[in-house]
């Protein structure tokens, strides 16, 4: 054996603890400002459900031991149920790192490890996850990253900067993207997905303050028609607009800087070492044979400033599970499109691309009107007008119903602009898109 059998760290059992007692803590603390302990007692059958997530992780933790062979990585796991899972070694895509700040206080480590061949499992086992301490955590990873067990021999593995920073590791190959550049894709990206998860929450929030002081429903209506009259309509209005859009690009530049702080790439041989993270550190290494393609997106706003986001197509790299089921894959938050070809060539040499592609004709200009979006607000606009003059008290409805279909038919316009195919014997390359164009490389 190369490793194990060994069972995970024990702080696998408390590793999710904000999500396992978020909530309850949040309960707790509410009762206790607001003085109402009875609602506490009343919940406690609710306490014990939200126990039943630690206690699993108590017999996971005992139950569950981690071997590694010259061909294969082994998870027994199961007290009354037995399940086996075997990983070839010669089939690991990408070995991931991520660590949360329990991770981080107890210098521990959680590992994801992906691999060719389960692709058609379940989500709950597309990924084999692992906690371990620091030294167990490194080891582990060069072993599956190497794939070879004999040259782990001789390697000093008690310090994690022999297994990362190797002599491969110049000023050349490692890329480091910059703190004004991670600000910059916080403006840049689309606020749309983030007003709908923001607003909500916000309003919920607000309506929870309120309640808490008291403050009547009259009050309230009365505030706002108070600025709605010395100001007018229209002006509040664009002001509460401007107010959402000021405070959506904050939240947007925040979560972009915590999320990918740091943000590093080094480019190996072999493989490519991703790391990033304020909170939630993450390290993700992947193969450069598995690596077969890259996908560059940008917004309307990073078109115009010339940005975008690369991301990447490899097996096990991007595809969220449970625990992470926004995980983004990312292999440059933001990246200039004069840079974009170097970048991807100096990784993948094959994907070394021109900027000639070929454009639909404008014969074919009309079938873009034929998509489901277009046809869409061609019918909201319609409706909006029959209501307007059905309903005297909706009058202005076909004001709506006109934006919507402009927007409809700007999104035509832009999808027949940035649709173009390009090819040669090494590499395709593809672009679509309306108000978020992708342009993908595949070798």
């Amino acid at each position: 054996m190369v490793f194990g059998p060994k069972r995970g760290n024990v702080i696998y059992i408390f590793e999710d603890f904000i999500k396992d007692f978020g909530l309850l803590v949040i309960a707790c603390i509410f009762g206790l400002i607001t003085k109402n302990i009875s609602s506490i007692l009343q919940n406690i059958p609710v306490m014990g459900i939200v126990l039943f997530g630690p206690i699993k992780r108590i017999f996971e933790y005992l139950f569950t031991y981690y071997t590694i062979d010259s061909e294969k990585l082994s998870v027994k796991s199961g007290w009354l149920t037995k399940n086996s899972i075997e990983i070839p070694l010669s089939t690991i895509t990408t070995v991931d790192f991520t660590q949360n700040l329990i991770h981080q206080i107890f210098h521990v480590y959680k590992l994801k490890i992906d691999n060719a061949s389960n692709i058609n499992m379940t989500n709950n086992h597309s990924k084999i996850k692992m906690t371990f301490n620091k030294k167990d955590a490194f080891l582990v990873k060069e072993i599956l990253s190497k794939k070879i067990s004999d040259k782990i021999n001789g390697f000093n593995i008690a310090d994690e900067s022999a297994l990362i920073e190797t002599k491969e590791e110049t000023e050349e190959n490692v890329y480091t993207v910059l703190g004004k550049d991670i600000v910059l894709m916080g403006l840049l990206k689309s606020k749309l997905l983030l007003a709908l998860g923001v607003i909500p929450i916000a309003t919920a929030a607000i309506s929870t303050i309120i309640q808490w002081l008291s403050i009547s429903d009259k009050t309230v209506f009365d505030f706002f028609g108070s600025i709605i009259n010395q100001t007018g309509s229209a002006i509040a209005i664009i002001i509460l607009v401007l107010l959402i859009y000021i405070i959506l690009l904050i939240i947007g530049i925040a979560i972009s800087v915590v999320r990918y702080y740091n943000f590093k790439i080094i480019n190996k041989n072999d493989s490519i070492h991703i790391e990033y993270g304020l909170f939630t550190k993450k390290k993700f290494t992947l193969m450069k044979e598995k690596i077969s393609g890259f996908a560059y997106e940008q917004t309307i706003l990073m078109r115009l400033l010339k940005w975008g986001t690369l991301q990447v197509y490899a097996i096990g790299y991007g595809k969220g599970d449970e625990d992470d089921n926004k995980e983004e894959a990312i292999v440059c938050p933001i990246l200039k499109v004069a840079n974009l070809n170097n970048f991807m060539s100096g990784i993948i040499p094959e994907l070394s691309t021109n900027d000639i592609y070929e454009k639909p004709g404008i014969k074919s200009f009309r079938y873009f009107f034929l998509s489901a979006g277009f046809i869409f607000s061609v019918a909201i606009f319609i409706s909006s007008i029959i209501i307007s003059f059905m309903f005297s008290s909706f009058n202005m409805l076909w004001i709506a119903g006109m934006t919507v279909f402009l927007i409809g038919l700007l999104s035509v316009y832009l999808e027949y602009k940035n649709t173009g195919i390009y090819g040669n014997s090494k590499n395709v390359s593809i672009s679509n898109g309306a108000f978020k164009k992708t342009t993908v490389y595949i070798k």
